[in-house]
């Protein structure tokens, strides 16, 4: 049995079946020298309780690989390779889903009558959700986070398939590697 953290897959199979346009966000410890930095690996996720696998797990393991594969082959173009042996630092990636509202007050009702009854009319409510991914690069011997990039963007409805859930993590990751390392370290 493989441990699974389905409650991290689902957002990451929410997440990743929008589009990716997104805006990307970055900080770093500027102490930190990136230069340095040629090996990585990925930091162990701690062991899970609850061990199983179904249909819908299997899924999300392959967005799992994904992200891992398209991570590893961005960081390789900047001449970064993984090494599990005394890497130069590690990643992590957690991925998010939030449900939000908004608001829109035109400042006009659409007619008379709504008025009389109570009502405004032009005011528009509407619920959509938005995904994160996050990548953290941890200093493996203090395990203080030294560089964390994320993209943010609205999930589109529906269920892609494989490939195109592929392109959209290939886009979002290659969106927030363009940030790293930091222009002026």
């Amino acid at each position: 049995m493989r441990t699974v953290y389905p409650h991290i897959l689902l957002s990451a199979f929410l997440f990743f079946s929008g589009c990716f346009g997104g805006r990307v966000k970055t900080y770093y410890d500027h102490e930190s020298n990136f230069r340095t930095y040629r090996t990585f690996d990925w930091l162990p996720v701690p062991k899970n309780k609850f061990e199983y696998i179904t249909d819908q797990t299997r899924l999300l393991l392959h967005i799992d690989t994904h992200v891992k594969e398209i991570v590893k082959a961005e960081l390789a173009r900047k001449g970064i390779r993984r090494s599990r042996e005394n890497p130069d630092f590690l990643i992590a990636y957690h991925t998010g889903e939030h449900t939000k509202l908004k608001v829109q007050d035109w400042g006009y009702a659409y007619a008379r009558s709504s008025r009389y009854w109570g009502g405004r009319d032009d005011i528009e409510v509407t619920y959509y959700r938005q995904g994160t991914l996050i990548l953290d690069f941890i200093d493996p011997k203090t395990k203080v986070l030294s560089w964390r990039g994320s993209i943010t963007k609205t999930v589109e409805s529906g269920q892609p398939d494989e490939e195109k859930i592929r392109a959209r993590i290939r886009s979002a990751v290659k969106k927030i590697l363009e940030k790293f390392p930091p222009r002026n370290r």
